[in-house]
């Protein structure tokens, strides 16, 4: 997923909004760690929280905190990240920035229910020009959750409010996609295309759609894009072996889906039930690839 935090434009915009201090080098520093360095970042964070213990305003200290919660987020340290958002929110617990902080950083931990929850109470305290961002993080837990009626409900306010959003046009379409909806589904991810033509959720959910279509060749291009894009994308390769097998290319589709395991060994437990290799099953380099299993 991608980082959906929020903060008004980044870091940098955030915090020249902020009133001029005694600590505003300390921010300033801030600003050039989270450029490139995060750890130098929280070192500062951390300096400026100490210093703030004598007689600091706790919406200032509050806003450090979560300053440290993001950095810590950047560098996949979500335990600390937490615990700097959970802090935050003691001492100041209406700002939406880190409720929604929160919410994406449980993301990251797959705890879904408690992410939802976050982003349910960021809403609460949302400007208006927050509310797309807030529902478009809500239509993707939703996503994951399975709720997809309520995901499309709350993508479609999204986009109703900025139709800019790319990542609200690809939950939008996941949901229309799960719910039956291909056609729509298809709609929507050319809509978010037409905002980022490289976006590579949207490429490989558009390969997705057209294969649920049966637009079997259309799809393949689609995959084929996504894995020149980002070599690394598991789930453009299974889907391209899924594919190519379809098509029954089937040595191609062995060949991409030994990269899509290699890439996510948990493919491997996926293509012994996968329906679209019924084509390759019974071709040697497919058995060797399943004896991996055992």
């Amino acid at each position: 997923m991608s980082s959906k935090l929020g903060l008004g434009g980044g870091f940098k915009k955030f915090m020249a909004r902020m009133k001029e201090d005694p600590f505003e080098h300390f921010l300033d520093a801030l600003a050039l760690g989270f450029n490139a360095d995060y750890e130098e970042a929280i070192e500062k964070i951390d300096r400026a929280i100490y210093l703030t213990n004598e007689g600091y305003d706790k919406i200032e200290k509050a806003t450090l905190l979560m300053l440290k919660g993001l950095a810590y987020y950047h560098i996949e340290n979500y335990k600390e990240s937490l615990s700097a958002f959970e802090q935050s929110i003691k001492l100041n617990p209406k700002n939406f920035s880190v409720w929604n902080a929160k919410g994406v950083t449980l993301i990251e931990s797959e705890k879904y229910e408690e992410a939802l929850s976050s982003f349910e109470t960021a809403l609460r305290y949302a400007e208006k020009e927050d509310l797309p961002l807030a529902w478009t993080n809500m239509g993707y837990v939703l996503n994951e959750l399975d709720r997809f009626e309520e995901a499309l409900e709350v993508c479609i306010k999204a986009l109703e409010s900025d139709p800019a959003i790319v990542d609200a046009w690809y939950d939008k379409s996941y949901a229309l996609s799960e719910l039956g909806n291909h056609d729509e589904a298809l709609v929507a991810c050319e809509e978010g295309l037409k905002l980022d033509k490289e976006d590579l959720n949207l490429l490989v959910q558009k390969g997705i759609v057209m294969l649920d279509l049966k637009r079997n060749d259309e799809a393949l291009t689609y995959f084929e894009h996504a894995t020149k894009l980002d070599p690394t994308d598991e789930l453009a390769w299974y889907n391209k072996a899924c594919t190519l097998s379809i098509l029954n290319r089937g040595e191609d589709a062995v060949d991409a889906l030994i990269v899509a395991t290699s890439l996510e060994p948990e493919n491997l437990l996926e293509m012994v039930e996968e329906e679209d290799f019924e084509n390759i099953r019974k071709l040697d380099r497919f058995k060797k690839l399943a004896s991996q299993i055992l």
